[in-house]
Protein backbone atom coordinates (compact mmCIF):
# COMPACT_ATOMS: atom_id res chain seq x y z
CA UNK A 1 0.00 0.00 0.00
CA UNK A 2 0.87 3.32 -0.56
CA UNK A 3 2.26 5.69 2.10
CA UNK A 4 -0.99 7.82 1.43
CA UNK A 5 -3.26 4.90 2.20
CA UNK A 6 -0.78 3.95 5.30
CA UNK A 7 -1.47 7.13 7.06
CA UNK A 8 -4.79 7.61 6.34
CA UNK A 9 -5.73 4.13 7.56
CA UNK A 10 -3.69 4.75 10.69
CA UNK A 11 -5.58 7.84 11.01
CA UNK A 12 -8.77 6.28 10.37
CA UNK A 13 -7.39 3.59 13.44
CA UNK A 14 -6.69 5.97 16.03
CA UNK A 15 -9.78 8.08 15.54
CA UNK A 16 -11.84 4.60 15.99
CA UNK A 17 -9.65 3.85 19.16
CA UNK A 18 -10.51 7.57 20.79
CA UNK A 19 -14.19 7.18 19.67
CA UNK A 20 -14.18 3.06 21.79
CA UNK A 21 -12.65 5.24 24.47
CA UNK A 22 -15.38 7.94 24.82
CA UNK A 23 -18.64 5.31 23.85
CA UNK A 24 -17.84 3.95 27.54
CA UNK A 25 -18.78 6.89 28.77
CA UNK A 26 -22.73 6.44 29.88
CA UNK A 27 -23.56 10.10 29.11
CA UNK A 28 -22.04 9.97 25.82
CA UNK A 29 -24.93 8.06 23.52
CA UNK A 30 -24.12 9.77 20.25
CA UNK A 31 -20.27 8.09 19.82
CA UNK A 32 -21.53 4.58 19.50
CA UNK A 33 -22.90 5.40 16.49
CA UNK A 34 -19.60 7.24 15.26
CA UNK A 35 -18.10 4.15 15.73
CA UNK A 36 -20.32 2.48 13.81
CA UNK A 37 -19.41 4.62 11.07
CA UNK A 38 -16.01 4.68 11.63
CA UNK A 39 -15.53 0.96 11.07
CA UNK A 40 -17.64 0.99 8.41
CA UNK A 41 -15.61 3.62 6.70
CA UNK A 42 -12.62 1.54 7.17
CA UNK A 43 -14.08 -1.72 5.81
CA UNK A 44 -14.79 0.51 2.39
CA UNK A 45 -11.45 1.70 2.25
CA UNK A 46 -9.72 -1.51 2.72
CA UNK A 47 -12.28 -3.21 0.52
CA UNK A 48 -11.76 -0.26 -2.05
CA UNK A 49 -7.79 -0.87 -1.49
CA UNK A 50 -7.84 -4.94 -2.34
CA UNK A 51 -10.24 -4.25 -5.54
CA UNK A 52 -7.64 -1.72 -7.08
CA UNK A 53 -5.21 -4.30 -6.56
CA UNK A 54 -4.33 -4.72 -10.03
CA UNK A 55 -4.20 -1.06 -10.54
CA UNK A 56 -1.51 0.06 -8.32
CA UNK A 57 0.15 -2.91 -9.37
CA UNK A 58 0.18 -2.00 -12.65
CA UNK A 59 1.17 1.59 -12.40
CA UNK A 60 3.86 0.69 -10.06
CA UNK A 61 5.51 -1.47 -12.44
CA UNK A 62 5.23 0.83 -14.78
CA UNK A 63 3.46 -1.92 -16.92
CA UNK A 64 3.12 -0.50 -20.95
CA UNK A 65 -0.16 -1.79 -20.84
CA UNK A 66 -1.62 0.17 -17.70
CA UNK A 67 -4.46 1.92 -18.87
CA UNK A 68 -6.30 -1.18 -20.34
CA UNK A 69 -6.06 -3.02 -17.12
CA UNK A 70 -7.20 -0.22 -14.97
CA UNK A 71 -10.20 -0.02 -17.49
CA UNK A 72 -10.92 -4.00 -17.24
CA UNK A 73 -10.44 -3.82 -13.25
CA UNK A 74 -12.48 -0.84 -13.58
CA UNK A 75 -15.54 -2.47 -15.54
CA UNK A 76 -14.97 -6.23 -14.90
CA UNK A 77 -13.39 -6.43 -11.37
CA UNK A 78 -16.51 -6.95 -9.76
CA UNK A 79 -16.07 -10.48 -11.35
CA UNK A 80 -14.04 -12.70 -10.04
CA UNK A 81 -12.53 -13.80 -13.26
CA UNK A 82 -11.95 -10.01 -14.26
CA UNK A 83 -10.37 -9.20 -11.00
CA UNK A 84 -7.73 -12.65 -11.52
CA UNK A 85 -7.43 -11.73 -14.98
CA UNK A 86 -6.20 -7.94 -14.71
CA UNK A 87 -3.85 -9.01 -11.14
CA UNK A 88 -2.22 -11.79 -13.68
CA UNK A 89 -2.15 -9.55 -16.64
CA UNK A 90 -0.58 -6.37 -14.29
CA UNK A 91 1.98 -8.77 -13.07
CA UNK A 92 3.32 -10.02 -16.82
CA UNK A 93 6.41 -8.90 -17.71
CA UNK A 94 6.54 -7.38 -21.29
CA UNK A 95 8.99 -9.13 -23.50
CA UNK A 96 11.98 -7.27 -23.85
CA UNK A 97 13.57 -7.01 -27.18
CA UNK A 98 16.97 -8.58 -27.19
CA UNK A 99 19.56 -6.24 -27.83
CA UNK A 100 22.79 -6.75 -29.83
CA UNK A 101 21.88 -9.65 -32.05
CA UNK A 102 23.24 -7.57 -34.96
CA UNK A 103 20.63 -8.06 -36.80
CA UNK A 104 18.65 -4.74 -38.42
Amino acid sequence: MSLLTNRLLTHLMRNILLATLISTNPQNKDAGSFVVISVWIVLLLVAACFYFLPCGVALLRRHHNAGAIVALNLFLGWTLVGWVVSLVWALTNRPIPPSGTGTR
